[in-house]
């Protein structure tokens, strides 16, 4: 039987050649009035989605939506952009639920 450390090492090295990123549709920077953004929606091989990811200064991305399409997450992205532009900035991360608020 393997032991967690084992069974760690070995997902560890089935994804070592996976990226997680495919088809890039924009990475927007931005510099509102206090914060260096940056807004990147791709295709995620992991989720086989395209989602939105919004990195605030030096902070975690977050992602904030997901898209069933590529047109859908164009419209998304360009939205994603105007809303980054003013303050507050009120994320909300839809992979656990927690709302980041930028101000």
């Amino acid at each position: 039987m393997m032991n967690t450390n084992d069974f760690l090492n070995f997902l560890n090295t089935l994804s070592a050649g996976f990226d997680i990123r495919g088809d890039v549709v924009d990475t927007t920077e931005l510099i509102n009035n206090k914060h260096f953004i940056t807004i990147d929606t791709c295709y995620t091989n992991d989720t086989g989605r395209y989602e939105t990811g919004i990195k605030i200064d030096n902070d975690e991305w977050i992602i904030v939506e997901s898209y069933p399409n590529r047109a859908s997450a164009v419209i998304g992205h360009d939205e994603w952009i105007k809303r980054c532009n003013t303050l507050p900035i009120e994320l909300l991360n839809i992979q656990d639920g927690e709302i980041y608020i930028y101000e």
